[in-house]
């Protein structure tokens, strides 16, 4: 049986996630197995703010990053390690390879969006291997 071990952690001032037991600074480790879910998380974004979460991935391989919101104005971006985008802005969903590294998830608003939205819009995100 292969395990594959990721880490994601939650950054931004904007962006509110799922409420955690967690001391304050202690990151997360999440060990999954191959088609099982790496990060399902749920949060909100307002106006010009944004969230970021760093995803360490331990073994190359096919990856879906999938957002839901309500807002048609919500884009996401996947970059390498050196801040060179995988994707483009995107939405709902992006699946591709991902070779073994560190990664980033920048989720929020298109500019027209938040200047007419300056309230709280809450989304999901979830990425899995396939």
């Amino acid at each position: 049986m292969i395990v594959f071990p990721l880490l994601f952690v939650l950054a931004g001032a904007g962006c509110t996630g799922r409420p955690s037991s967690r001391p304050a600074g202690e990151r997360p480790v999440v060990t999954v197995r191959p088609e099982v879910v790496v990060l399902d998380t749920a949060g909100t974004v307002k106006g010009y703010e944004t969230c970021t979460y760093t995803l360490k991935v331990a073994a190359d391989g096919t990856y879906t990053v999938a957002v839901s919101s309500e807002n048609t104005g919500f884009v996401f971006v996947v970059r390498d390690a050196d801040g060179n985008n995988v994707t483009d802005e995107t939405y709902p969903s992006w699946t591709g390879e991902l070779k073994k590294g560190t990664y980033t998830v920048t989720l929020g608003l298109m500019r027209n969006a938040a200047r007419k939205d300056r309230n709280a819009v809450p989304y999901t995100v979830e990425v899995k291997r396939q």
